[in-house]
């Protein structure tokens, strides 16, 4: 059985994450796909970003998915909480104590890889 999430709580969920968020849309889309394989994040973002925002969620899955939001809100980062993270177009899987590897470590690996190309070539 479905629920429909609608627009009060969508709204207070979001307002919330935004005190910790410069994307507080993003987070809960991200936080929403782990529970809804079906949708794809631009629709989702879409349905809970007009005036009247709402997601149908399976009825198990509620209490998982605010506990999740939760975490979000006492600024869990969100790789933890989706327990995925991409690292050069390959999804890790990410759980507390792994580290998650960040945008600016793929620059990282790339300059080191041209090191090494050049010392070959040299």
């Amino acid at each position: 059985m479905e629920v429909k999430l609608k627009s009060r709580f969508i709204k207070n969920l979001i307002k919330k994450i935004s005190k910790i968020s410069n994307s507080p849309l993003l987070d809960f889309a991200l936080i929403y796909s782990k529970y809804d394989k079906k949708t794809n994040l631009a629709s989702t973002i879409s349905k809970i970003s007009g005036k009247n925002p709402f997601i149908k969620i399976d009825a198990l899955k509620i209490v998982p998915f605010y506990f999740d939001l939760i975490k979000r809100i006492k600024s869990c980062p969100i790789p933890y909480i989706t327990h995925s993270k991409v690292f050069y177009e390959s999804d890790f899987y990410i759980k507390k104590g792994v580290l998650i590897p960040r945008p600016e470590t793929e620059i990282l690996v790339d300059c080191a890889i041209l090191y090494c190309l050049y010392l070959v070539d040299s």
